[in-house]
């Protein structure tokens, strides 16, 4: 029977056969547990709610890593470094990386300047590589599929049946696009902000020709040219 604190090497799997309630172990080497379902239960004796966690440290005791729930935030679990909290899933099953409060089942905050926030990169080069696939289920959804937004303003949006906004949350047409400028063009010849620009960076052609759009119908040649 283990009564003690300190777990030595002296002790082996085919002399212990219990272990009294201890108020602290230490152990000198590593520590294993198995059987056919090894099972840890951390329990909190004095509370109802849930609360308990794994320090990883160094030979000054200063914290570092830290796994457990009700140490920074509230009974969710954390993963946190020294006190600051770096992964934290909700009861419900919300994840937050850089908040303790996820409002959506992924949810990523932080104050980035003059870099990314984040980066989805396929380094495959061969056999056709796909980036980011966003999908809904729904297919009478009114939702919103992919959006853009800035400062709570969508500035770029694709809708679940196809049809993309610049400008607009609600596209009336496959490709639309809105602009507010209310003086884009003043007709003589000064300020010009159109809603869009279309530019070919290769120039005119043989015969001086640069196609901007192309209009045509299915199974037709084109209609015209701009």
């Amino acid at each position: 029977t283990l009564s003690g604190n300190t777990l030595k090497s002296t002790v082996t799997a085919s002399s212990l056969t219990s272990v009294d309630t201890l108020t602290s172990l230490t152990t000198s080497g590593d520590l294993l547990v198995s059987s056919s379902d090894p099972t840890i239960t951390i329990k909190r004796s004095n509370s109802s709610s849930y609360a308990g966690h794994l320090d990883f440290t160094n030979n000054a005791d200063a914290l570092g890593w830290q796994v457990g729930t009700n140490q920074v935030a509230g009974d969710g679990f954390e993963v946190n470094y020294g006190a600051s909290n770096k992964f934290y899933v909700t009861t419900g099953g919300n994840v937050g990386i850089g908040t303790t409060s996820p409002d959506y089942t992924l949810d990523v905050e932080k104050s980035v300047t003059g870099n990314w926030l984040a980066r989805v990169l396929n380094t495959a080069t061969a056999s056709n590589p796909s980036g980011l696939l966003v999908r809904v289920d729904d297919a009478d959804s009114t939702g919103i599929l992919l959006g853009a937004n800035a400062s709570g303003t969508y500035r770029f949006v694709v809708k679940p049946d196809g049809k993309v906004g610049i400008g607009t949350a609600s596209p009336a047409n496959m490709l639309h696009v809105s602009h507010s400028d209310t003086d884009a063009f003043d007709g003589g010849g000064g300020a010009f902000t159109p809603a869009m620009r279309l530019t070919n960076a290769v120039g005119g052609g043989a015969a001086g020709r640069g196609t901007g759009i192309y209009f045509a119908n299915t199974g037709q040649d084109s209609v015209a040219c701009i």
